[in-house]
C-alpha cells in the first residue's frame, strides 16, 4: 500500500505535458528515419517558422480554453487584420502596419469577450458570428483582391533571421510564450483564469470578477491573433482575404493535444507549445513523404476527436478519484 501511494505521488508530481513531449520525440524520430532531410537544421528551422503563427494564436487560445470557452474567429480575424496590415505596409508605413494589425486583432477580441460576458451568449456562437463578419470584412477591404509588394523593411519581421540562422518569427513566438507562461502560471490573474474554468460560481463567490476575466482572455487571444497577422503578412509579402483558413483549429488542436481540457480548468503554455510542434511536425513530415494535404486534414480531424475523447475519460477518472 505504501509503495502504491509513493508511485501515485511521483506520478502526480510529473507534469501532464511530459507524456506529450515523449510523443513529440517519437514522432520526430519516426519521420527522421523515414526521411533523412526531416531532422536537418534547415528543416527544423522551417518547422519552427511555420508553427510560430498558429503557435502564437495557441498561446491566447490556451487561456480561453482554460476558462471553458473557445474562439472560432481567430483565422478570419487574422485575415482581416492582415489585409489592413498589407495596405499600410504597401504604402510605406511599416510601423503603422504593425500597430494597426495588433489593434484590429485586439479590438475583435474585446468585442468577443464583452458580448459573451454581458449577454451570456455561448462563446461558440459569438465567435462563429465574428468569424463570418471578419472574413466578410477582409474581402470587403479590397473587394477580394490581394495586396502585394510590401515595404522591404516590413518583410524582415516574417522573413528575416537573426545571425542568418534563427528566424525572427520564432524569436517573437518565444518571447510571447514566456510572457504567456508568466501570466498564466505566476500571476493572480492566471489563478483567476483557472478558478473560472474549474467552477464559475465558486470563483464568483471567492471575489473573482468573472466578466472582467472572461473579457480579458478573449482580448488576449485577439492580441495574439493580431501579432500573428503581422508575421504571416510579412512572411508571404502580401495580404490575402483567404489566408488563415482553419488556423483557429490548428491552435485548438495544439492546445488540446498539449493537455488543455475543453471542459475548462486545466491547460499549460508548455503543453500547448509541445502540441503545436506535434501538429507542425506532422504537417511537415507528411509533406516530405509526399502524403496529400487532404489526408493531412483527415488526420487533424482525427487528432482533435481522439484528444477530446482522452480528455473526457481523464476528467471522469479524476472525478471518481
Amino acid at each position: 500500500m505504501k509503495k502504491d501511494k509513493v508511485r501515485q505521488n511521483i506520478f502526480k508530481k510529473v507534469p501532464n505535458w511530459c507524456g506529450t513531449l515523449v510523443i513529440l520525440v517519437l514522432i520526430m524520430i519516426a519521420f527522421g528515419i523515414a526521411n533523412g532531410s526531416f531532422l536537418t537544421v534547415k528543416n527544423v528551422m522551417n518547422i519552427l517558422r511555420q508553427v510560430s503563427v498558429t503557435g502564437i494564436i495557441g498561446l491566447g487560445m490556451t487561456m480561453v480554453i482554460v476558462t471553458g470557452g473557445i474562439d472560432l474567429s481567430a483565422g478570419s480575424v487574422l485575415a482581416f487584420a492582415g489585409m489592413l496590415v498589407a495596405i499600410l505596409a504597401q504604402g510605406g508605413h511599416p510601423a503603422a502596419a504593425v500597430l494597426v494589425g495588433i489593434a484590429v486583432g485586439t479590438g475583435c477580441g474585446i468585442i468577443n469577450g464583452t458580448v459573451i460576458s454581458l449577454t451570456g451568449i455561448p462563446p461558440f456562437i459569438m465567435t462563429l458570428g465574428m468569424q463570418l463578419c471578419a472574413r466578410g470584412a477582409a474581402n470587403l477591404v479590397t473587394g477580394g483582391y490581394p495586396v502585394a509588394g510590401l515595404d522591404d523593411s516590413f518583410r524582415v519581421i516574417g522573413g528575416g533571421s537573426l545571425f542568418k540562422f534563427l528566424p525572427i518569427p520564432v524569436i517573437i513566438y518565444a518571447i510571447l510564450a514566456i510572457i504567456s507562461f508568466f501570466v498564466l502560471q505566476k500571476t493572480a490573474f492566471g489563478k483567476k483564469i483557472y478558478a473560472l474554468g474549474c467552477n464559475e460560481s465558486a470563483a464568483h463567490l471567492c471575489g473573482v470578477n468573472v466578466k472582467k476575466v472572461r473579457t480579458l482572455v478573449y482580448t488576449y487571444v485577439g492580441f495574439m491573433t493580431g501579432a500573428a497577422a503581422v508575421i504571416i503578412t510579412s512572411r508571404v509579402n502580401a495580404g490575402n482575404a483567404s489566408v488563415g483558413l482553419n488556423f483557429e483549429f490548428d491552435a485548438i488542436i495544439g492546445a488540446v493535444i498539449g493537455g488543455s481540457s475543453l471542459a475548462g480548468g486545466s491547460g499549460t503554455i508548455i503543453g500547448t507549445i509541445i502540441g503545436a510542434l506535434i501538429v507542425g511536425c506532422l504537417d511537415n513530415g507528411l509533406t516530405l513523404l509526399g502524403i496529400s494535404a487532404y489526408y493531412q486534414q483527415i488526420l487533424k480531424g482525427m487528432l482533435i476527436v481522439i484528444s477530446v475523447i482522452v480528455d473526457t475519460y481523464r476528467n471522469k477518472a479524476s472525478q471518481r478519484a
